[in-house]
C-alpha cells in the first residue's frame, strides 16, 4: 500500500470519528433557539447551518479525494482529504486552547 492511500485511510478514519462529537454539537446548536427573541437573530441560524454542513463537507472531500487519486492527481487528493482535518484542528484550537 502506498503512502497516499495510507494517508487517505488515516485521515478518513479520524474524520469519521469526529462525527461522534459532532452529534453533541448539533444538539447544542439547536439550543440557540430556546429563547424566543433569539429566533429572529442571524447568529443561531448561522451556527446551525455551519454545524449541519460539516458532515456534507466530510463526505464531499473524501469522495473527491478518492476520485482525484484514481485519476492520478495524488497531491490534490492529499490536499482535499486534509481539509476536514484542518477545520477540525482549527476549531479544536479555538475552543480548547484559547482561554
Amino acid at each position: 500500500m502506498n503512502d497516499a492511500v495510507s494517508w487517505l485511510m488515516f485521515s478518513q478514519v479520524v474524520g469519521c470519528l469526529s462525527l461522534l462529537p459532532w452529534l453533541t454539537a448539533l444538539t447544542v446548536a439547536f439550543m440557540g433557539f430556546d429563547a424566543s427573541a433569539q429566533s429572529s437573530m442571524i447568529l443561531p441560524w448561522a451556527i446551525l447551518v455551519a454545524t449541519c454542513a460539516y458532515p456534507l463537507l466530510i463526505v464531499g472531500c473524501y469522495a473527491s479525494a478518492w476520485i482525484l487519486l484514481r485519476r492520478g492527481m495524488k497531491r490534490r487528493s492529499l490536499i482535499v482529504t486534509s481539509i476536514p482535518l484542518f477545520i477540525l484542528t482549527s476549531v479544536w484550537l479555538i475552543l480548547v486552547v484559547t482561554p
